[in-house]
């Protein structure tokens, strides 16, 4: 329960510093005297989007019971701290926090139901509406939901292990089929060690052929002279061994290079050129035919491991087959209950639609995919209307209703704080009635800060608060009973009411405020 709020320089308000009554809090005043800005600023203290932030605020509230942080050491009595000067900052009991931890902190506990929200009947929060009746009212429902919550998140990280998986075979399949092609053209290629280097050779031979023969013809001709040599050599006592060696050498060399050049010459020379081009290509893509070789040897592993991965996909694929029937029909069940406690939902609705003038509503189940919360879609229909062709008045008093009727149906509050953005607009004399009898009614399970511009709302407030401007500047009393009627004499007949007015405003306190 929020107790106290106080703030300073927030738009045209200089300072402001309010206590608050365990109920129904009201905010009435002329238009654009302040009243939605007081509002944003108490809702930015718990960390919902706000239109202005003041140069200070604070909010001092009573503790909720299961409200309990591992990050912040929270007091019986809490105190929210707002700063704005270069930047905004936050702060609980002292301690600086985000935005997103404090508003993720309280948001079990603080709601605001704008004229602009259109999520309030969306199948999550219905779904969530009938949760918290289920979970008041159905011994073991909640630790129920909880253990399926539980299962499917760990059913969820499985499945997401298994898509995981799935990917990587797939990535990995790819890559197989690129190894593979990679495979089949070395070995089709079947380099090796040395080749490269031969072949190179023998189109340099081919391409000197007809120059060798030519040099060799002309090279055998010394031979001629070869007794005129070892005559010389004899005659001068002189050793011919040198000499003699290297006649056996040349003779030797010729005759090896004329059998190349014949065996060449039975050679293909495309057939050459193709072999070389094929090896240049994968030393082009492997640098080198001994780096060709070795990448054949590691794709040829990679494949074979590969084709042996899928062993935890199997047992992924049978582990969630089985969990998915068994939360299937988990998910069943809880549908079962839930219908149940959706239709005492409608039912205690329904008791406050008539006094709204509005028709009654039913609820439906679709069924959606398997979730944490299970396969329930709620959808609530109003007449066999759809919620979305509602009026706006009409959406907010069926809105009140379906609040009241959570809460009285003994969902737990523990001091829970709702804000209500003009629940009386759009509403003729009767419906206002209804709207601030139904109000009056949920302030009994919950603390509601209301803005109105109807004088129903306003009689039957626990505190009234007047927002006005003075001198440009605007400020905000908490209204005493003879202020009250004042104010209500004001929305009844305008800035100069009359005694019809304050007679009417004066019965309106007495038969709705004093009663309460």
């Amino acid at each position: 329960m929020v107790e106290r709020l106080y703030l300073r320089d927030l738009l045209g308000f200089d300072e402001a510093e309010l206590e608050f009554a365990p109920g129904l809090n009201v905010f009435t005043g002329p238009s654009g005297a302040g009243k939605s800005v007081l509002i944003s600023a108490l809702l930015g203290s718990f960390g919902i989007e706000s239109t202005a932030a003041p140069s200070l605020c604070e909010v001092t509230l009573r503790r909720p019971e299961s409200l309990q942080s591992e990050a912040f050491a929270l007091d019986e009595e809490i105190v929210l701290k707002t700063i704005k000067k270069e930047r905004l900052r936050r702060f609980i009991d002292a301690q600086s926090i985000s935005a997103k931890a404090l508003r993720e902190l309280f948001s079990p506990y603080v709601r605001y139901l704008s004229v602009r929200d259109k999520g309030e009947f969306a199948p999550s929060q219905l779904l969530a509406y009938i949760d918290e009746v289920a979970s008041q009212q159905e011994k073991g429902f909640a630790k129920r939901k909880k253990g399926f919550t539980k299962r499917f998140k760990r059913y969820k990280e499985k499945r997401e292990r298994y898509e995981a998986l799935l990917q990587m075979r797939r990535d990995k399949l790819d890559r197989a089929a690129f190894s593979r092609f990679d495979i089949e053209k070395i070995e089709s290629v079947a380099p090796k060690v040395g080749e490269l280097e031969a072949l190179l050779e023998q189109k340099r031979t081919l391409s000197l052929i007809e120059k060798l023969r030519e040099a060799a013809d002309k090279a055998s001709q010394l031979f001629r002279f070869e007794d005129a040599i070892a005559r010389f050599y004899e005659l001068s006592g002189r050793s011919s061994t040198t000499v003699d060696e290297a006649l056996m050498q040349l003779k030797s060399d010729i005759a090896e290079v004329l059998e190349e050049c014949e065996a060449l010459e039975e050679t293909d020379p495309e057939a050459l050129l193709d072999r070389i081009a094929e090896l240049n290509d994968l030393v082009r893509r492997y640098g080198s035919i001994e780096a060709t070789l070795e990448a054949l040897e590691q794709k040829r592993a990679e494949l074979e491991s590969i084709e042996h991965s899928d062993e935890e996909i199997t047992l992924l694929e049978r582990f969630l087959e089985s969990e998915t029937r068994e939360l299937t029909v988990e998910a069943h069940a809880l549908r079962e209950l839930r219908i149940g406690y959706a239709e005492k939902i409608a039912e205690r609705c329904n008791a406050y639609l008539g006094r709204l003038k509005l028709p009654e509503l039913s609820f439906s189940f679709q069924e959606g995919e398997l979730s944490e919360t299970g396969i329930d879609l709620p959808v609530l229909r109003i007449s066999q209307r759809s919620v979305s062709q509602l009026s706006g008045g009409e959406y907010n008093r069926l809105r009140l209703a379906l609040l009241s009727a959570v809460a009285t149906l003994g969902a737990r509050s523990e001091n829970g704080i709702v804000v209500l953005d003009e629940i009386d607009a759009n509403v003729s004399g009767d419906e206002s009635i209804a709207v601030a009898e139904l109000v009056k009614l949920l302030s009994q399970q919950l603390q509601i800060f209301a803005i109105s511009h109807q004088p129903h709302l306003s009689a039957v407030a626990d505190r009234h608060f007047l927002v006005s401007k003075e001198e440009e500047r605007s400020v905000v009393n908490a209204l005493d009973a003879e202020a009250r009627i004042a104010e209500i004499a004001r929305i009844v007949g305008g800035e100069r009411a009359d005694k019809e007015a304050f007679d009417f405003a004066q019965k309106m306190v007495s038969s709705f405020y004093q009663e309460n």
